[in-house]
């Protein structure tokens, strides 16, 4: 069976191709796609080849953030999954020459395994999540974006009270101003892109900063009243902003690592051992956050829809990647839409 697929055949290249699919065994599902988002900085990264050696390889099948509607199930399969549901998927199988990748969700159909003793077997990936009644796809396929910001907030344990700075309004950093604030605590947030600013003084901060045009240590002094804060979360991925982040940190609080950092990193960790700070290093996702995040979508308490800045075709490809590549700032949410190609 042949399917469509977004390719980045070389780095910064990018191609709409059809691949032959991996036969489906037992524990497979065939899915057809309804949406599928980009992840900025992942796929950024993968594309400019500047992931790790062996993260991931070229020819690629990119993405990992994939709705759709299961139209055929293998007999174990289908004990779990019926026909007709919807489900959110983190990578299908990967079609022979485009080995090597950890990512295939961009594609149509898809061929995705539930073996259930594969499942969650990295920390939580890969999996298969079903999607609630009513949830449209777009926002669904934002909820592993979201999740990710779950694992760093799980992580650090925030509680009722904590007061929080997100550095950072991407989709990751949006979200998790918006979860922080499901847990009971107080959120401040910093970007310098103003349209992001003004989304999350909308729906995830309690104090929204555009830190060009502000002094961000002076608001944050402000929020904690002089005290700095218990939690902050950088999702910028820059060794130079968390240094400048460490001194916005209360003694004793908490730095989460959200962000992707291409090494070489060099940091003042003398500044950090001062502060008695306690560091976390998420590292992606889990099915459980997954399903978590859209049940919060489904009832009204995670609200993912107003960052979607873009819906494209898949035969858009280039052009949505050429906006990943040299205009981020126009850009938070991209949804390759499926089901109209």
């Amino acid at each position: 069976m042949n399917a469509t697929a977004i390719v980045f055949s070389q780095p910064r290249n990018v191609e709409l191709r059809s691949v032959e699919l991996p036969g489906m065994t037992d524990w497979d599902l065939t899915v057809e796609l309804e949406t599928s988002a980009i992840s900025l900085g992942t796929e950024r990264w993968a594309l400019n080849g500047q992931r790790p050696d062996g993260d991931v390889t070229f020819p690629c099948i990119p993405g990992y953030l994939s709705v759709g509607r299961i139209v055929d199930a293998g007999e174990s399969a289908g004990t779990h999954f019926r026909r007709g549901d919807r489900v959110n998927f983190l990578a299908a199988n990967l079609p022979d020459g485009y080995g090597g990748n950890w990512m295939c969700g961009h594609l149509s159909p898809a061929v995705v395994n539930v073996d259930p003793g594969k499942l969650g077997s990295f920390a939580g990936m890969p999996y298969v999540e079903r999607v609630p009644d009513g949830l449209a796809s777009g926002e669904a396929s934002l909820a592993g974006l979201a999740a990710v910001a779950c694992r760093g907030i799980d992580m650090a344990e925030i509680r009722p009270g904590d007061r929080v700075a997100v550095v950072g309004q991407g989709v990751i950093g949006h979200a998790a101003a918006q979860i922080c604030r499901l847990q009971g605590a107080r959120v401040l947030t910093a970007d310098t892109i103003p349209a992001r600013v003004e989304l999350s003084r909308l729906h995830a901060a309690d104090l929204a900063v555009n830190s060009l045009e502000e002094d961000l240590a002076a608001r944050v002094a402000e929020f904690t009243e002089g005290e700095g804060v218990d939690v902050l979360i950088d999702t910028s991925g820059s060794a130079r902003m968390i240094q400048q982040e460490v001194e916005l940190l209360k003694r004793f609080g908490k730095l989460i690592f959200q962000g992707w950092y291409p090494p070489p990193s060099s940091l003042d960790l003398h500044r950090m051992q001062l502060k008695f700070l306690q560091a976390f290093f998420p590292c992606g996702h889990s099915g459980e956050a997954v399903a978590r995040c859209m049940r919060w979508m489904q009832e009204g308490r995670l609200s993912l829809h107003p960052l979607i800045t873009h819906r494209f075709l898949p035969g858009q490809a280039a052009e949505a990647y050429d906006l990943v590549l040299h205009r981020p700032q126009d850009t938070l949410g991209i949804v390759f839409q499926w089901e109209r190609a």
